[in-house]
C-alpha cells in the first residue's frame, strides 16, 4: 500500500463526493449504511457507509447501503458499481481496482 499523502487525502475526498452523489441519486437506495444525521455527508471512515483504499494508481471503494424493500438488489449494485466506475476513471487519475457495494439493510415503507 503506497503511503497517505496530502494529495491522496484530496482525490479521497473528491472520490467520496462522487460516490456520494451517485448512491444519493441511484433510485432504490435509501441511505449510506451507519449514517445517522445526514444521510449522504462527505466523510470516509469505519461508520460513514463510504471507505476509499488507494495504491499507487488504483483505487478501491465499500460502500455500505440501505435499500428499498422491492429493488433488485445485483442490478442496484451493477449500477452503483458501473457509473461509480465511470466517472472516477473520467474526473480523477485513478483507475478503479474494485467496488464492493455491500448491502446492510432493507427498509420497508409503509
Amino acid at each position: 500500500m503506497a503511503p497517505k499523502d496530502s494529495t491522496n487525502n484530496q482525490y479521497e475526498n473528491i472520490i467520496i463526493s462522487i460516490a456520494n452523489v451517485i448512491v444519493e441519486q441511484t433510485d432504490g437506495v435509501a441511505s449510506l449504511a451507519g449514517e445517522t444525521k445526514s444521510l449522504f455527508k462527505k466523510r470516509s471512515g469505519k461508520n460513514s457507509g463510504i471507505q476509499i483504499f488507494i495504491y499507487d494508481q488504483s483505487v478501491t471503494i465499500d460502500i455500505s447501503i440501505n435499500v428499498y424493500y422491492g429493488y433488485k438488489v445485483p442490478e442496484l449494485a451493477y449500477s452503483i458499481q458501473k457509473k461509480l466506475q465511470e466517472e472516477i476513471e473520467r474526473s480523477t487519475k485513478f483507475k478503479v481496482r474494485t467496488v464492493n457495494v455491500n448491502v446492510v439493510g432493507v427498509v420497508f415503507t409503509s
